[in-house]
């Protein structure tokens, strides 16, 4: 009898090992993932400025942008970088500034993304391959939680029952669209009176390998010409998994 005890704690024993060593990967058994981190310190952004007009490339991803200048401004969407803090200037000459104290995780520099109604601002991976993004972090820019905050020319003052969001879509490497994922930078919904003001980590694993990522923008303000929101977010350290070690 305790011999057969015994045969049963050895088989316990083997099964909890067997199924640990299976859990020890996520990766369906193919190893360790490695993960890339794009913080964007390594941009050439002044300590107290910005760096717009450029297409910028960060470990295999290519960050979007058009910038041009005629005689009735400026005008660009897509991507820029900036070290800007100003918490209190309204309006569209605070437009690269982020609604906190610097980047996220104490670092200094971050990107400012804009959407305009001709093409969506987007990264890309710049090898014709998928890669599973992880997280990003997000916060508002300072230009789109005052707007909120107080109303502006162009946009309300939001009050009970509104809201602002981002989206983040996945494309494949034929160009098709897949999945998204939302986050509201506001919300007066249900009672609440949301404007996101700290660095928040939004997870993107459910997009799965993707090429391309599009960041749009959605809001209840909401005009003849599309949203009324200045569609601002500051992004920082976008992570995804560049290699799986064997």
């Amino acid at each position: 009898m305790k011999k057969i005890k015994f045969l049963y704690f050895l088989l316990a024993i083997g099964t909890i090992l067997s199924f640990a060593s299976c859990s020890d990967d996520d990766n369906n058994g193919d190893g360790r993932e490695i993960l890339s981190v794009i913080d964007f310190e390594s941009v050439p952004v002044p300590d107290t400025g910005f760096v717009n007009n450029l297409e910028y490339q960060e470990k295999g991803i290519r960050f979007s942008n058009n910038y041009s200048v005629s005689s009735y401004g400026e005008y660009w969407e897509g991507f820029s970088y900036s070290r800007l803090t100003d918490r209190t200037t309204p309006g569209l000459i605070n437009q690269y500034s982020v609604f906190a104290s610097g980047g996220a995780n104490q670092s200094k520099t971050f990107a400012v993304v804009y959407d305009t109604y001709d093409s969506p601002t987007h990264f890309q991976f710049i090898s014709d391959q998928s890669y599973p993004v992880k997280n990003v972090m997000v916060n508002n820019s300072t230009y789109a939680a005052l707007s909120m905050k107080e109303g502006d020319s162009n946009a309300k003052q939001f009050e009970s029952g509104d809201w602002f969001k981002v989206i983040f879509t996945g494309y494949n490497v034929a160009g098709e669209a897949g999945k998204t994922v939302e986050f509201y930078l506001a919300d007066f919904r249900d009672g609440k009176t949301f404007i996101c003001n700290t660095w928040t980590k939004v997870d993107l694993q459910s997009l799965g390998s993707v090429n391309k990522v599009t960041v749009t923008f959605d809001s209840s303000d909401k005009g003849e010409y599309g949203v009324n929101t200045p569609k601002y977010v500051c992004i920082d350290d976008l992570t995804y998994v560049s290699d799986i070690e064997k």
